[in-house]
């Protein structure tokens, strides 16, 4: 897995803490946003392609 150093906002980074809980890790919440943000993406993309079509 690669690493990364990722600077964000204060206000996000309060967002990311309170979303998890006591036994969460921070990077697992972040990747696990990460993800889900990416996927929602892809298939929206692939909606607007398939509406083109």
């Amino acid at each position: 897995m690669a690493r990364r150093t990722v600077h964000i906002p204060d206000d996000l980074d309060d967002r990311v803490e309170d979303y998890g809980g006591l036994h969460d890790s921070y990077s697992g919440l972040v990747q696990e946003a990460l993800r889900e943000y990416l996927d929602r993406r892809e298939n929206g993309a692939e909606t607007l392609e398939t509406a083109k079509n």
